[in-house]
């Protein structure tokens, strides 16, 4: 994606009316993303900073995080520093992906004190650090390695990274127009240049007058969008020639959208140790063991045949000579049966091991036919705990996580340490005629609001025969059309279902709601159902107004 120095350089100029605002308070949101939260013109504004691998960025958003009850020291360094201090400029170092905010503010002491906040947004090297006077304070990536370039280390000087790049806005456009005219391919353009991405001068140098194209490119006022290249959705601050999915009227809203799930995913990523894959592979390995279960239980089948060889020989137990095989009569169907036979034993001790081969596989069929169904029930359980993954924010996940964990279903990674549990999130949503429908985004959820918040006249809704989420409309009385089309939507939305149309979702109240015994809670039974076929739409649930409910 063309996250490059000229489109860094954009933001940094749509981002200058914090200048002057005052950094109240410094958030952590993951192990390499922070919430900035400044106060400015009278309005708070929380500036997002990233620094994963994946998905660096600086942007304000109006989304919901969910933020670790213990921060980590360098959370605490950054509050300690930054809280208080007032932004006095915002600009991006020499067209690179390198963003400085200078901030002043006053020390313990009571002296005023500057100090920059430089965020480096160099993919896998991004990092943010805290310097003053050109001497680091602190570095959330630390690097002291003989072999680094640069050491980022406390008390270390700061060094800008290394670049025989050259800053365009550095130059005049005739300067500009002269260095055009040796370039025969992007790759020149973008070696020559700093902060033009490969993508950016590719398209450059594929207009008729690169020059222009290029001088027109740098000069021309945002105008956000997404757009589709090679079957992926990318982003610019402007039109570089490919089909325009989606515009903005900013582009910290265009990367709030773009972003968000993509960070969510690698958060929960990050602090789940990967849960969704570990939940894949012990669904494969599950389904390869029932696998493996059929093949046992067709072989226990023969428990039948070897009775009959038992039988069989005991009625011709006059034959005294030993072979590895005889012939007889079946006298079930008067037909010639031929049974292998053990030659060093005679036809009663062959008999015996018949009867012996039978009692074991009799055992075994009981046995193999119990693992799959008990294994059947676990694969369905975790299509259950898979479906609820695809939803999943933080918290949500870390409880889903518990879950397993209690189960056994993965190794517990709890200490002796007593940490504060937190409390349960549930979603809801506020109907146009006023009515709350809450939302179970995991079986703890589900629990909760099926068998504690709904009532007995609730409406309860799930998407039919498939993992979802319980939906409970809390208000049934005066119920439209809309009230159950509304829930509908919610309850397709929140399945496995979800990219699908005409899903059957059933609903029911709350009262004819059950539990099954010897199962899990979250498979249940329900009685007096209706059902009702609806296209799930991610417009119509993110128009209904949202709010978290803690339990």
């Amino acid at each position: 994606m063309p996250f490059d120095g000229l489109f860094l350089n954009k933001l940094s100029k749509e981002l200058n009316f914090l200048v002057d605002g005052k950094i109240s308070k410094v958030l952590e949101v993951s192990d390499f993303e922070y919430i900035l939260q400044i106060r400015a013109n009278y309005k708070k504004y929380n500036l997002f900073l990233s620094m994963s691998n994946e998905n660096s960025r600086i942007n304000l958003t109006n989304q919901s995080y969910d933020f670790p009850q213990t921060p980590k020291s360098f959370t605490m360094l950054l509050r300690k520093y930054l809280e208080g201090n007032i932004i006095n400029n915002i600009y991006t170092y020499k067209n690179d992906r390198i963003l400085v905010m200078d901030v002043k503010g006053l020390t313990e002491i009571g002296d005023l004190e500057s100090k920059k906040i430089i965020i480096e947004l160099l993919g896998r090297q991004s990092n943010l650090i805290l310097t003053k006077n050109d001497i680091i304070i602190d570095a959330l990536k630390k690097d002291s390695s003989i072999d680094s370039k640069r050491i980022i280390f406390p008390n270390a000087t700061y060094y800008w990274p290394e670049s025989n790049k050259i800053n365009p806005f550095d130059l005049t456009n005739d300067k500009i127009k002269e260095y055009f005219s040796s370039f025969l391919t992007s790759k020149d353009l973008s070696n020559k240049f700093n902060g033009i991405s490969l993508p950016v001068a590719s398209y450059i140098m594929n207009q008729k007058d690169p020059y222009n194209e290029f001088i027109n490119l740098i000069n021309k006022d945002i105008q956000p969008i997404i757009y589709k290249f090679k079957s992926k959705n990318d982003f610019y601050y402007t039109s570089i020639g490919y089909e325009t999915i989606k515009e903005y009227n900013s582009l910290s809203e265009m990367l709030d959208d773009y972003f968000f799930d993509l960070s969510l995913k690698e958060r929960i990523k990050q602090k789940t140790n990967d849960l969704a894959l570990t939940i894949d592979n012990k669904i494969s390995k599950l389904e390869n063991k029932i696998i493996n279960l059929n093949n046992d239980l067709k072989e226990s089948n023969k428990a039948e045949i070897y009775k009959l060889y038992g039988e069989l020989l005991i009625a011709n137990s006059y034959i005294k000579e030993k072979s590895d095989s005889i012939n007889v009569i079946n006298y079930y169907n008067n037909e010639s049966i031929n049974i292998p036979l053990d030659i060093r034993y005679n036809i009663i001790d062959n008999s015996k091991l018949y009867f012996k081969k039978y009692q074991k596989a009799k055992n075994a069929k009981k046995y193999i036919e119990e693992q799959i169904n008990i294994t059947n029930e676990e694969i369905d359980y975790l299509k259950i705990i898979k479906s609820q993954v695809e939803h999943a924010s933080l918290s949500d996940m870390l409880e889903i996580k518990d879950e397993l964990s209690k189960n056994r279903i993965i190794s517990s990674t709890s200490t002796n340490t007593k940490v504060k549990k937190a409390k349960t999130k549930i979603l809801s949503f506020i109907l146009n005629d006023g009515k709350i429908v809450y939302v179970g985004k995991n079986n703890l959820q589900n629990e909760i609001v099926t068998h504690k918040l709904a009532k007995s006249n609730s409406l309860w809704f799930h998407i039919k025969d498939a993992p979802g989420s319980h939906v409970i409309l809390e208000d049934s009385n005066d119920l439209t059309e809309y009230d159950i089309r509304m829930c509908a939507y919610i309850a397709s939305y929140y399945s496995s279902f979800k990219d699908s149309s005409s899903v059957p979702v059933d609903y029911t109240y709350a009262k004819y709601i059950k539990k099954i015994p010897g199962k899990r809670n979250c498979f249940v039974t329900y009685t007096n159902q209706k059902t009702i076929y609806i296209d799930p739409e991610k417009e119509i649930i993110d128009s209904l107004q949202q709010k978290n409910i803690e339990f």
